[in-house]
């Protein structure tokens, strides 16, 4: 594993200030509490705004890493609180 990151290509940073927005827009929907008075029994809204922005950053600049982590983040989360919430 060390020599692969020492031959890695460094990872691109966000040149984009709309990218940067759409990015720490998911990061704070990340931070809300999921169970709103109009939540649907299902992945919440706010995780699912967060997975299109974040498809959108990841689009433009794929080789920004923290949008991808962030988006596993979402997907892992959402799907788990999807899967015990729906009883």
């Amino acid at each position: 594993s060390a020599w692969y990151l020492q031959r890695r290509p460094p990872l691109s940073t966000l040149s984009d200030a709309t990218l940067m927005q759409r990015y720490l827009r998911a990061h704070d929907l990340m931070g809300q509490d999921p169970r709103g008075d109009d939540w649907p029994g299902r992945m919440p809204p706010q995780f699912e705004e967060a997975i299109q922005l974040l498809e959108s950053v990841t689009q433009r600049e794929p080789r920004f890493g923290p949008a991808w982590a962030q988006l596993a983040e979402v997907y892992s989360y959402g799907m788990e609180f999807d899967r015990t919430h729906l009883e």
